[in-house]
């Protein structure tokens, strides 16, 4: 498969691992301190992040010693690809016209791996294989795939590279019944915690945790929750204390746990093996259905050097209600923001308290505007951010829009029967040229264009302009400024005047990387 990106970096290869061999019935110490190395490497590897570059060291023998560093890049991708929004409880009591339905509910995924990937497959949790995607001429491409069921997007690399890795999107609507609006959300990775910030426990509202385990181990999984009533802990109504056996899913009711808040700030645990989160959340108002959608892992928001400690939620829509949900860990002061092609504007300040989740209603989004910038006080705290925007009035749906980290390489995917205009937010001081590549759904480069995003302004550019492009990739010099997403309609509900909202964050194409130190001890040639 061609290489469309031109790496902007290289990683090291790592140092052979050396077999231990006994001498008079014993192991050197340098032997030792190698082994150990290499098996921290293989279990760090798993869970890094690609947010970060992780340090692990070996500190035997220290003294007097000689140090080795060592960058490792992870060239096996996982991702979890959930299943479609629909209705946790599908049983029929009472009057037909009482009861639940799912209606029309039909779902649609696309998956593509671009740079240098040897190949990719998808299967279900239980790791059976049922398919492969194709190689294009460009990239691998994968679509008309249904969601009934939760799958996993595995890859493999064959060089860990910048602009190298793998994308899929899942998408869910329905005309009618319960879960009326379209969800959407990317395939995610796996990690050992996982935040989230939830929409209201109210009554009509039904937020599911879903947790995944891929590996052959079972975990147990420990959730906590702060809401919007105190700054402490919330005690849970239900248990939160979750045990997911191997390959597998298990599910939490947030709304059951922690009924009557205004919104959630949830933290997943894992206590042996990375987990693989989302959310589902449901809205309904007695009869009548008020939208569906994901709510994916939200990030900390980081200080940069060009914009100060702020943060880009890109995706909104001119006439969209927005409430903006905040959790610091502590009491700061936010300054929030419209932005957009005609710049940043309408700025609003707000006080909030420390480990509680605060909600700000910022009103309707105005014309010519696509994101939302929130600026932060304190360098010291992690901050997390993010937003409902609702469509419609009677009948509406909605979609959550988080917070997440910029990165130089990035993509989405959409998938058949689901349009998109790509949203391109720039928070930084300084403009930033931004570089678009289309594929078509075969995995052929079929557009390629150039854009400037103006410090402070955001731009919009619709995938029908791209060709028939179905997978966008996105770089950027300007790394830590430029947040990519994309808003997606469903010709179904377009056809059917059927209220809709959702929004898809970017997947970063950067490495996954971990350094590791290994240290020789003078006494290692010692017998």
């Amino acid at each position: 498969m061609k290489d469309t990106h031109e790496t902007s970096s290289e990683s090291r290869s790592s140092a052979p691992a050396q077999t231990g061999r006994k001498t008079g019935g014993r192991l050197s110490l340098w032997t030792i301190s190698l082994v150990s190395a290499i098996a921290v490497v293989a279990v760090t590897v798993v869970g890094v992040s690609a947010s970060g570059l992780v340090r692990v060291s070996d500190t035997a023998g220290a003294d007097g010693s000689q140090r080795i560093a060592q960058q490792v890049s992870q060239t096996l991708l996982t991702s979890y690809c959930p299943s479609q929004v629909g209705l946790a409880d599908q049983e029929s009591y009472g009057d037909s016209e009482f009861s639940v339905s799912q209606g029309d509910l039909s779902s649609s995924a696309r998956f593509a791996s671009i740079g240098s990937v040897y190949s990719s497959t998808l299967s279900p949790i239980a790791g059976k294989q049922v398919a492969t995607l194709a190689s294009g001429e460009d990239s691998l491409a994968l679509g008309g795939q249904k969601a009934q069921q939760a799958s996993i997007l595995s890859s493999t690399l064959l060089s860990a590279d910048a602009g190298t890795g793998s994308t899929g999107t899942v998408a869910s609507w329905a005309s009618d019944g319960d879960v009326q609006g379209l969800a959407a959300t990317p395939c995610s990775s796996s990690h050992l915690t996982s935040s989230f910030l939830v929409p209201q426990t109210t009554t009509g509202m039904t937020d599911t945790l879903v947790v995944a385990n891929t590996s052959d181990k079972p975990t147990s999984v420990k959730v906590s929750l702060w809401g919007t009533t105190s700054s402490q802990r919330l005690a849970a109504s239900t248990n939160t204390s979750l045990t997911v056996k191997a390959h597998a899913e298990t599910s939490l009711d947030l709304s059951a746990a922690a009924p009557d808040q205004k919104g959630l700030f949830v933290t997943v645990s894992s206590q042996v093996v990375p987990v693989f989160s989302t959310v589902k959340v449901t809205s309904a108002e007695g009869l009548t259905p008020h939208g569906v959608d994901y709510v994916p892992a939200a990030s900390s928001i980081a200080a940069s050097a060009a914009r100060g400690k702020s943060a880009v939620l890109t995706g909104v829509e001119k006439g969209q209600k927005v409430a903006l949900r905040v959790f610091s860990t502590r009491a700061q002061s936010l300054t929030v923001s419209w932005m957009g092609s005609d710049g940043t504007k309408q700025k609003t300040t707000a006080d909030i308290e420390a480990h509680k989740v605060a909600v700000l209603d910022l009103g309707s989004v105005p014309a010519k505007t696509s994101a939302i910038k929130v600026e932060s006080s304190d360098e010291t705290a992690k901050l997390y951010a993010s937003a409902t925007a609702i469509r419609g009035s009677d009948k509406q749906d909605f979609s959550v829009v988080t917070a997440q980290p910029t990165v130089s390489h990035s993509a989405i995917t959409l998938p058949d029967e689901v349009d998109g205009t790509a949203v391109l937010a720039n928070a930084g001081a300084s403009d930033a040229q931004v570089s678009l590549e289309g594929f078509d759904d075969s995995g052929k480069l079929v557009a390629t264009t150039k854009k400037t995003v103006s410090a402070g302004h955001a731009i919009s550019v619709k995938m029908a302009d791209m060709g028939k492009a179905r997978t966008l990739a996105m770089t950027s010099p300007n790394a830590a400024e430029v947040s990519f997403a994309a808003t997606l309609t469903s010709k179904a509900l377009d056809t059917a005047h059927v209220e809709q909202a959702a929004t898809i964050g970017a997947t970063s194409l950067m490495p996954q990387t971990t350094e590791v130190d290994a240290t020789r001890s003078l006494l290692a040639s010692v017998e």
